[in-house]
């Protein structure tokens, strides 16, 4: 299972309030990842981290790209389509802030969502999915 990887993060370094009222209070600290602000569970982690995500927990949302997108979500473009059988591979690249991700989405979603009709979309980095581990 692909993990996207942003190395060198500290969050000691890092973590403040959140800027965006809709994450403050539910998370434990903040990041700046590639100029893109990610609320996330600290667990107790001090200092330099890596921070991930699995490639299914990614999350396509519908919102038009245009908008400024909420909390843990910047916009996308489609880059590279690989299809599996009953799971597709989407690999995007930033439009603007954000990180490149790899987005697994299962056939069914693939074909209800219309992901082979557009091509840039809006992401979700859910907080409670992302893996924050202590750099040795």
């Amino acid at each position: 299972m692909p993990i996207i990887v942003a190395l060198g993060l500290s969050l000691a370094d890092c973590a403040a309030p959140p800027a965006s009222p809709s994450l403050a209070g539910r998370w434990d600290a903040t990041v700046i990842v590639d100029g893109l602000e990610l609320a996330l569970p600290a667990n107790g982690v001090d200092g330099p981290v890596d921070l991930g995500i699995r490639s299914e927990r990614c999350i396509l949302r519908r919102f038009d790209p245009d908008d400024s997108p909420p909390g843990n979500c910047f916009v996308g473009r489609l880059v590279e389509e690989l299809a599996f059988g009953n799971t597709h591979t989407l690999r995007f690249e930033p439009d603007g802030v954000g990180l490149r991700v790899e987005v697994e989405v299962a056939a069914r979603p693939y074909e209800v969502l219309g992901v082979a009709g557009r091509d840039r979309w809006v992401i979700e980095l859910p907080p409670e999915d992302l893996l924050v581990m202590p750099r040795k």
